[in-house]
């Protein structure tokens, strides 16, 4: 009815607490309006303060992350710090497919939610930090730019990616690999790439708490293609 009444770009399907996701998913994909609607993204909002308990909750409380493409945990702000990535790590790994987003109040970047993925673009001239504009909180997120005008080893900078712990949520900016140059877009674990024309510097804003930067930088100047 609604798709008939309103011919809408986008809707949004939101269940109950206690619903299965992919019993809804399954539904859906089953149903007379599979031929008008493509399924673009799962989202699940985790109360942080519900993972320590999560073996109480039974299988739905499970198959919500597994048929997720993007997990928010949310409440961060109200986890011991000690405990957030090692949290993360274990609802990674629940889903190792989807991206692990830590949030409070559940505010992201509206392109995490709505974007269909490899849809990123930057302005490179004027990259602008997530987290300016934020309340202070106790969760405190940090940012910083890598700028390099050599060339970086494509193997060696995915194996960073790679090896990125999950405080670190966001990388996103141009890469230089020789002739080559991307738009990375790395959030909650994973990373989509898209060709870009123009080559010039590796430009890249890293967001995310409790950052190492000068691990992280030495990590990337031994990327440097020399």
């Amino acid at each position: 009815t609604i798709l008939n009444k309103f011919s809408p770009k986008m809707v949004f399907v939101e269940t109950t607490g206690v619903a299965d996701t992919l019993e809804v998913v399954t539904f859906l994909r089953g149903s007379m309006i599979v031929d008008k609607i493509v399924l673009k993204k799962v989202i699940c909002v985790l109360d942080a303060e519900l993972w320590e308990g999560k073996d109480n909750f039974g299988s739905v409380f499970f198959n919500q992350i597994k048929a997720a493409d993007v997990v928010l945990v949310n409440k961060m702000d109200l986890i011991d710090k000690e405990k957030m990535s090692l949290m993360l790590r274990e609802v990674n790994s629940v889903n190792p497919q989807s991206m692990v987003m830590p949030t409070f109040h559940s505010k992201i970047d509206p392109e995490v939610l709505l974007g269909a993925g490899s849809s990123f673009w930057v302005d490179e001239e004027n990259l602008v930090l997530e987290s300016e504009g934020r309340e202070e909180t106790e969760l405190k997120f940090e940012s910083f730019i890598f700028q390099e005008e050599r060339a970086l080893s494509e193997t060696s900078f995915r194996r960073f990616l790679e090896r990125l712990p999950f405080n670190v949520f966001r990388v996103k900016g141009p890469v230089k690999f020789g002739e080559n140059a991307f738009m990375l877009n790395h959030v909650g674990g994973r990373s989509h790439w898209i060709e870009h024309e123009r080559i010039g510097d590796t430009r890249l804003v890293f967001i995310g708490w409790n950052l190492d930067i000068d691990a992280i930088f030495d990590e990337l100047k031994s990327c440097i293609d020399l």
